[in-house]
């Protein structure tokens, strides 16, 4: 009689059989164990201060910005373009959610009554206030609130 031990046992071409490394899916530490890890858990140490939620950053300077142009800034991990128009300053994802090509070197253009940004890699418009683009409503880039204080521009992420 043959006990399962969780190997595999293979015939060789002279008829013994012989035993290999143990299958991982049965094996007491193998597939399931992975999953069966202790979870990490905070420092004692560390403290959680910051709130929950979006929060105002200062994006840039107002004379940053030349008029009808963008510029790509940086906040915590997103990369953000930061738009002037002659309706007020917007903020969108920089990187286009169609083909990932930089969209603050992009055109700013008037399409139906929506001030949008043209993608300068395949000329996608993308609405400023919404993130949307109008030639294909499933492309969205992500668009944040912005506020002017001062001659500071400040963006909520």
């Amino acid at each position: 009689s043959t006990q399962s031990t969780g190997a595999q046992t293979t015939m060789a071409d002279n008829g013994n059989s012989s035993t290999t490394q143990p299958n991982k899916l049965e094996s007491p530490r193998g597939f399931r164990s992975f999953f069966a890890r202790k979870k990490t858990t905070e420092a004692p140490n560390i403290k959680r201060t910051e709130k929950k939620g979006p929060q105002w950053y200062l994006g840039c300077n107002v004379n940053d910005v030349p008029s009808n142009k963008g510029i790509k800034i940086k906040i915590l991990k997103y990369k953000i373009a930061v738009f002037s128009t002659k309706h007020g300053y917007y903020a969108i994802s920089n990187s286009c959610a169609h083909m990932g090509v930089g969209l603050a070197t992009g055109d700013i253009e008037e399409f139906k009554g929506k001030t949008c940004v043209k993608c300068p890699g395949h000329g996608m418009l993308f609405d400023l206030q919404t993130g949307v683009s109008v030639h294909n409503d499933c492309h969205k880039q992500r668009s944040y609130p912005v506020e002017v204080r001062g001659d500071q521009i400040w963006v909520k992420v």
